[in-house]
């Protein structure tokens, strides 16, 4: 019976020794997968960036130039020394924007790109070593010596030019620049001027977009000019024209269906009409035959009587060209509208 009881005994702690085992090779298989994966993930790219920063109008080489850059929200600053040179170290995979300042200089800003570690080969290959990529990154800056001038006039008629006053005139440099766009305003002689702007080598964009008030009118223009700045020197803009503005006038009634021989249409407008600058041709649309006027006469600011000098025709299209100047929101502007109408039947 003892005996029995032995061999009983050692059975199960023969088949608990082996569940033992086969537990700690499982668990030394799943430790090693974690650490190999964690070696993998421990790799990284250490960038290293360096060069030198020189003056584009002169050709020297910068010193006290300051290079920033933000990286998990702190401020990273640098300083080129006397013979332009600067390091950026320990930069992480990614883009970095940098700002680069210098006293009489424009500020402009560069990116930089380093790279990770599928960037550079390292592609499903478990690693915990660090690479170093060296960059070089020579920098030009440009001096805030160049000025502009010019000026804005409205076209009051086809010879006649009045200054523009209060109008905004804007130039834009190329993106990398701070600031990209300027602003300046004429004065009561219709004059700008742009000073302290960068003598880079390319096209500044002088634009107007808008309307304005010149006198009781409004004018406005969408219109650019470009130039290159001249190191140390002054560059007139070609001047900017601005016309009156067209606005929405349109005819809200008129007579035409009940017209019949020897009577006038009138047309009822949605805006007031400066009557002076009102003109009118007819044509019939069948032949496109010029019908003429015998007389115009208002009715009211925007109602207009129009006698033709010869009866129209039955059942016949005929179209209205109309121009002048109509008041909208208290401001007057010009407006240029045409209108097909068709008599009614009559014998």
């Amino acid at each position: 019976m003892l005996n029995k009881l032995s061999i009983g005994s050692g059975k199960k702690l023969l088949i608990l020794f082996i569940s033992i085992a086969a537990a700690l090779i499982v668990s030394s298989c799943f430790n090693t997968n974690i650490e190999s994966e964690n070696a993998q993930n421990n790799g990284r790219v250490v960038g290293f960036v360096h060069g030198i920063i020189t003056d584009g109008n002169t050709g020297t080489v910068v010193q006290n130039v300051e290079i920033s850059w933000v990286h998990k929200g702190n401020v990273n600053r640098v300083k080129t020394d006397i013979d332009g040179y600067y390091t950026l170290s320990n930069l992480v995979s990614g883009s970095h924007l940098l700002t680069i300042k210098s006293e009489g200089h424009a500020i402009v800003t560069r990116t930089i790109v380093i790279p990770n570690l599928s960037e550079i080969g390292i592609i499903d290959i478990p690693t915990g070593e660090d690479f170093h990529h060296s960059m070089i990154q020579n920098y030009t800056l440009f001096q805030q010596k160049s000025s502009f001038t010019g000026s804005v006039y409205a076209r009051i008629t086809e010879d006649e030019l009045r200054p523009a006053s209060n109008v905004v005139v804007t130039a834009t440099l190329p993106t990398g620049f701070i600031p990209a766009v300027y602003f300046a305003t004429t004065n009561n002689d219709g004059k700008y001027a742009f000073t302290d702007m960068p003598s880079y080598n390319g096209d500044i964009i002088f634009r107007i977009e808008g309307s304005y008030m010149v006198g009781n009118l409004t004018y406005s223009t969408n219109s650019t000019r470009n130039s290159n700045p001249i190191y140390d020197q002054n560059v007139e803009i070609n001047r900017f024209i601005m016309t009156l503005d067209e606005v929405d006038v349109f005819v809200i009634s008129n007579n035409m269906s009940s017209y019949l021989p020897g009577r006038s249409i009138e047309f009822t407008f949605n805006r007031d009409i400066q009557a002076s600058s009102f003109s009118v041709d007819v044509y019939a649309d069948y032949y496109y035959e010029y019908v003429p006027i015998r007389n115009v006469t208002w009715l009211a600011s925007n109602r207009v009587r129009i006698t033709p000098d010869e009866n129209l025709e039955s059942e016949t299209r005929y179209t209205f060209f109309m121009s002048g100047i109509g008041n909208v929101r208290n401001e007057v502007n010009n407006f240029s509208i045409s209108l097909s109408l068709w008599t009614p039947y009559f014998e």
